[in-house]
């Protein structure tokens, strides 16, 4: 290899790095930039919404509803708002609502591998 070579390998080897980082940040920074990022956002603010609509319509009934419920439910409504859920992600939006339930400091009962929420909490 000639020294041209030399240097335009060596550039090249120097500006990947960089240039990884700056998408990178990009994306964290701007998360429009890629729609995907963009879809899930939305997703996971309508999910969050879904929940805190069913665990203020539902306190009153003690601890008649299942997290298999309340996910049947969210797909529900996320089907009617035109989203697709395949299996896999119910399966990510059924994590997502029993990790919301334990930063709501609800607990959860598991009665024959099924969790049964106790509303002991106003909301």
């Amino acid at each position: 290899m000639n020294i041209s070579g030399k240097l335009v390998l060596t550039v090249l080897m120097s500006i990947l790095p960089v240039l990884s980082i700056v998408i990178i940040v990009l994306k964290k920074a701007f998360p429009a930039v890629d729609p995907y990022l963009m879809k899930g956002t939305i997703v996971l603010e309508e999910i969050d919404d879904i929940i805190d609509a069913l665990l203020i319509e539902y306190p009153d009934k003690g601890s008649l509803i299942t997290i298999d419920e309340i996910t049947d439910k969210i797909i529900k409504e996320l089907k009617e708002a035109g989203y697709s859920v395949d299996r896999k992600e119910k399966k990510k939006i059924n994590y997502h609502l029993k990790g919301k339930l334990k930063k709501e400091g609800i607990d959860i009962n598991w009665i024959d591998g099924e969790g049964v929420i106790q509303y002991s909490k106003r909301f």
